[in-house]
């Protein structure tokens, strides 16, 4: 995965060659010492995204920040009906508007943060209620595999922890419309025969409009990681249903190159979270739009 040189300067820094030879050395050393998951979480994946995503200066001016999430799992009421235990994942790439204090958007997307957090239960902008997650609107999701690892159990925790996030939405929306619904239909006389609106229809309505803005989201993507081996991967929504589509590789940490093919590919999906996530998170869950900015 590589892009042209007069594009690349715009995905982000090019990390020094001496920081990819540490990552390599580092995955080759966790690896000969057959390291569990966890250490190769804190000595080579969460320095690479950190690498990829901040470069040197880490996140203190960036909307997009890196975070282990081993223990936080997935909030019971939004997991799906067919799920018997909560789901969990290692790592979740977060947005994190306090970053950029002199944003007029990103000030006000904070403040409307907050305003919902008061509303929804734990006190959680996300699917779950882990301490680090509560304010920081969760974009994509990170599991990783020693290699040899089930990928089945991989992509099915994936799914439900993803299938989880998107009940969650659907659940605000629905309520935000029914909220505007009854709002609007208070003062007038279309109601279900005692007075006050058609509660089934104001229900269904929401439903539909619930269904329809969330897929207006191309993909909510996550990342596959087993062993030295990359891959992106995606949920997207199709009414109550969520999708999770085939995983493409990015590459290994094996080496030098694979590395920085990573690194590329993590960049280029930096851009489509700040471009087309983050604008579509701010409209629709939000519900931010220029007038209040």
């Amino acid at each position: 995965m590589f892009v042209r040189i007069e594009q690349r300067d715009v995905l982000g820094p090019t990390p020094l060659i001496s920081d990819v030879l540490d990552i390599v050395e580092d995955a080759r050393r966790c690896n000969s010492r057959v390291e569990y998951e966890d250490g190769l979480i804190c000595s080579v994946h969460f320095p690479l995204l950190r690498l990829a995503l901040n470069g040197r200066i880490g996140p203190a001016n960036e909307l997009l920040e890196v975070l282990i999430t081993t223990h936080a799992k997935a909030t019971r009421r939004y997991s799906p009906f067919a799920s018997q235990r909560s789901r969990m994942v290692d790592l979740c790439l977060v947005l994190c508007p306090s970053n950029l204090s002199v944003d007029p958007t990103a000030t006000v997307a904070k403040k409307a943060i907050d305003v919902l957090r008061g509303m929804l239960p734990g006190s959680s902008i996300n699917h779950s209620d882990a301490p680090q997650l509560l304010d920081l609107p969760i974009a994509v999701s990170i599991e990783v595999k020693r290699s040899g690892g089930d990928e089945q159990k991989q992509t099915l925790q994936v799914g439900i922890w993803q299938a989880a996030q998107w009940n969650m939405w659907s659940q605000l929306l629905e309520e935000i419309h029914c909220s505007s619904r009854h709002n609007a239909l208070s003062n007038t006389t279309n109601d279900g025969g005692d007075g006050t609106p058609d509660s089934r229809s104001t229900a269904e309505r929401a439903v539909a409009e619930s269904d329809r803005l969330l897929c207006t989201l191309l993909y909510l993507p996550a990342i596959f990681i087993r062993d030295h081996s990359w891959y992106l991967a995606a949920t997207s929504r199709q009414g109550d249903k969520t999708i999770l589509w085939r995983e493409y590789a990015f590459d290994t940490t094996k080496s030098v190159v694979g590395t920085y093919k990573i690194i590329c590919g993590l960049q280029n999906l930096h851009q489509y979270i700040r471009d087309i996530f983050w604008s579509w998170y701010l409209q629709v869950i939000l519900e931010i739009g220029s007038v209040d900015l």
